[in-house]
């Protein structure tokens, strides 16, 4: 029994530390130019790097806009997300483009200005949709643990094993009994 007991807190605790390093951040109703941006994607704080398949992004007014973006570059220190399309035009995540208000703790768990979200166009058909280059206008920008309201694994387990082991004690001392 015991030897099942340890590796069932061993894989559950296992789950929990690399949880820990997940974050969401999420563009919501950002108004950049005459479109609106929504996207949503995870990082991987602790190995630097977007999780895979994470990303949604669509833009009303143009929803083929938007699904011709792919994830091109973050930055070693985490600050900066780069996102391409075929024509070479970007989608990012730039604290670095204004000084000011809390850019430069991007991307910790909080809320940003939406001028950290720009587009940058290279093509026409982005100007068309976007403009030259644009900085978001309004909506929101969020960072959020995804676990955060989510009890642990690790602890739902020692807890598991708390009233197990005290169920053990009170069988134990009744037998003696």
């Amino acid at each position: 029994m015991k030897p099942i007991l340890a590796v069932f807190v061993l894989l559950f605790a296992s789950v929990a530390a690399r949880a820990d390093s997940i974050i969401t951040i999420t563009a919501t109703d950002v108004t950049i130019g005459a479109v609106t941006l929504d996207m949503s994607t995870s990082f991987d704080t602790t190995i630097g790097q977007l999780v895979s398949n994470s990303t949604s992004i669509g833009f009303l007014g143009n929803q083929a806009f938007g699904a011709g973006f792919s994830f091109f570059f973050v930055s070693p220190d985490g600050t900066l997300f780069d996102w391409t399309d075929a024509a070479g035009d970007f989608l990012q995540f730039d604290p670095h483009n204004e000084e000011g208000e809390n850019a430069n703790l991007f991307p910790q768990i909080g809320d940003y200005p939406v001028w950290i979200v720009d587009v940058d166009c290279r093509s026409a058909a982005c100007e068309e949709v976007v403009g030259l280059g644009f900085n978001g206008e309004s909506g929101t920008l969020v960072v959020t643990d995804p676990i955060a309201t989510t009890p642990e694994p690790g602890v739902l387990v020692l807890l598991a094993l708390g009233v197990m082991g005290l169920v053990a004690l009170k069988l134990k001392t009744s037998q003696v009994n």
